[in-house]
């Protein structure tokens, strides 16, 4: 089921073109969308959570691995890119995923995102 969201993902809600800038967030999660991004030509910034992780999403293709859960993703993007930021994003879950899927996007970008969690601070503002 994640390799058919990955293809629909890259090819149906968005057409990655050669050269097109993706950030990926979670991107061991989505093993699968890293390699059909970079099958289709784009350049992958892939955001994971560890070390251990950084090592798959090297090894699936990603151009760039950001390792942190703090909220930096975007700015590291950015920095990358000289400011241009992402063609596409992909985005997690949870709510600083999220808040730094948004700053990542260049002009008329596409955001897509996989899911969808609470985190536990928000449960207890918004129920389920």
């Amino acid at each position: 089921m994640k390799e058919m969201t990955a293809h629909h993902f890259a090819t149906g809600f968005y057409v990655v073109k050669p050269g097109d800038v993706a950030p990926v967030n979670a991107a061991t999660d989505g093993v699968g969308l890293t390699q059909m991004i970079k099958l289709l030509g784009g350049r992958v910034f892939a955001r994971v959570s560890t070390e251990g992780n950084a090592q798959i999403a090297r090894a699936a293709g990603a151009d760039h691995v950001i390792v942190e859960s703090g909220g930096n993703f975007a700015k590291e993007v950015l920095q990358l890119t000289s400011g241009e930021g992402g063609q596409v994003v992909y985005g997690g879950s949870g709510a600083v995923t999220f808040d730094d899927s948004l700053a990542t996007p260049s002009r008329r970008t596409h955001l897509l995102r996989a899911g969808y969690r609470k985190p536990k601070a928000d449960r207890h503002r918004h129920p389920a």
